[in-house]
């Protein structure tokens, strides 16, 4: 491999299975970089129990950057409000969680209506779950969308939803790009304190945090932010 290089690791990279970090050629790039690069400190605490031989003084927290364009939200927002995510539709992204919390909602007569973008393994699974518990009709998952439509939704929304968990493979979220992205918009964040979230969104000052898998609590959140007036 040689000297005089660095290698960044995203959450995709870090939490692998324990088969692949046996891999000889993962660990030479640890061992031989000059930096290792992580976009959040929580990565950072995985890689150092994964490759305790690693001289620790490599690994730098780097943020990575956005780049993106909001559009100007309008004077008055559509009614009933829109609750938004969005991702690819796998288990780490906990989608099933917010499509349960729609029903704790609707339970409630709450107004609202609620778009999950993307697609994926797990979207008809959601849509299935949504169904069952009767916001079949609350809940729209219009599939695949552009990251240059982002914006469009964003600025409809009245509140983004990160429901993030940790999978049963032990796959996590890093820090989604889609928070400072939603932040840009001046939407509101909710989401778990997964992965490298916590170190980003700070409860009741930059979003509001929820127990991971707690749709009750999810659905709490997104209740007291319809409710505010801020």
């Amino acid at each position: 491999i040689g000297t005089g290089f660095s290698v960044r690791y995203h959450s995709f990279d870090i939490h692998l299975n324990t088969l692949a970090w046996r891999d000889p050629l993962r660990r030479r790039k640890l061992r031989d970089a000059d930096l290792v690069a992580v976009v959040h400190y929580d990565g950072i605490a995985h890689l150092r129990y994964r490759a305790p031989d690693v001289d620790p003084g490599k690994f730098k927290m780097i943020r990575v950057s956005v780049d993106f364009r909001p559009l100007p939200k309008p004077a008055r927002l559509p009614d009933p409000p829109l609750v938004l995510a969005a991702g690819n539709f796998v288990p780490a992204k906990g989608f099933d969680v917010l499509a349960r919390s729609a029903a704790v909602l609707a339970e409630r007569k709450i107004a609202f209506r609620m778009r999950i973008l993307g697609d994926g393994p797990e979207r008809e699974r959601v849509r299935s779950i949504a169904l069952g518990l009767g916001v079949a009709d609350r809940v729209e998952l219009p599939g695949f969308y552009r990251h240059g439509d982002f914006a469009r939704h964003l600025a409809e929304a009245a509140v983004f939803v990160v429901p993030a968990r940790i999978a049963p493979t032990g796959v996590r979220e890093g820090l989604p790009t889609v928070i400072p992205e939603a932040w840009l918009s001046l939407t509101p964040v909710i989401a778990a304190p997964v992965g490298g979230i916590p170190e980003v969104v700070i409860d009741g000052e930059t979003g509001l945090l929820f127990p991971a898998e707690n749709e009750k609590a999810l659905a709490d959140s997104i209740a007291r932010l319809l409710a505010s007036d801020e």
